[in-house]
């Protein structure tokens, strides 16, 4: 169906894929050997989805795809059990993560509301890790497919978050794709949870435009 779009249309074959309702749903561990297990099925069913790409011919022989670690993990990512295709194609591979990070501040409730230099090393430390692993190591791009700062009535400290995160991602060519649930209003009960909407899209606006202007600023 696709076969004949140009390459503006990239694949990515899995989204966040993981083991639902287990205890390390959303935590890779190396010693787990379920999750092992799970990063070796996750490479097999990418593997034949690869494959079942290429063979459609056209413009498929040569698309670029998006591989994708268990739960979308940077750590899983890290680990010798992540499994990456083998491609008939040259060099049209992207890994695939997402990265709410540090937790505690981008996604937590409630966590804390100040972003901090700590928190700036915990975001060093994985994109580095991905950089040396990916991008100069293997010369596989990164896509960081979903991220964003949930609103904690802290939009300074937000805005303060996107100019560091987008600014160390864009120092590596990392792309980010910011996730927009559309919920942005802390309730009245000052839960903080899940609010990652950024745009109106009825009027066309932004909500909060300092953030969109930490971003382009940043990877400009």
């Amino acid at each position: 169906m696709f076969r004949n779009y140009d390459e503006r249309l990239i694949f990515e074959i899995l989204n966040e894929p993981r083991l639902t309702g287990y205890a390390n749903e959303w935590n890779w561990s190396d010693s787990d050997s379920e999750l092992r297990t799970a990063a070796e099925i996750i490479g097999e069913l990418e593997q034949s989805a690869l494959d079942a790409i290429r063979d459609t011919g056209s413009n498929n022989e040569n698309r670029y795809v998006m591989i994708t670690p268990y739960a979308a993990s940077p750590q899983a990512a890290q680990s010798s059990h992540f499994v990456i295709p083998d491609d008939t194609a040259s060099d049209k591979l992207i890994l695939s993560v997402h990265a709410y990070t540090p937790y505690v501040f981008a996604m937590q409730d409630p966590g804390v509301s100040t972003f901090t230099t700590a928190h700036q090393g915990e975001i060093d430390q994985f994109m580095g890790m991905l950089n040396t692993k990916f991008v100069e190591g293997r010369g596989i791009p990164v896509i960081i497919g979903e991220y964003g700062a949930t609103n904690k009535n802290n939009l300074d400290q937000r805005v303060a978050w996107f100019s560091y995160y987008c600014g160390k991602a864009a120092s590596y060519g990392m792309s980010t794709i910011l996730w927009d649930n559309g919920n942005y209003v802390v309730p009245s009960g000052g839960s903080f949870n899940e609010l990652y909407g950024f745009y109106n899209r009825t009027a066309q606006t932004w909500y909060f435009p300092t953030i969109l202007d930490a971003i382009i600023a940043a990877y400009n």
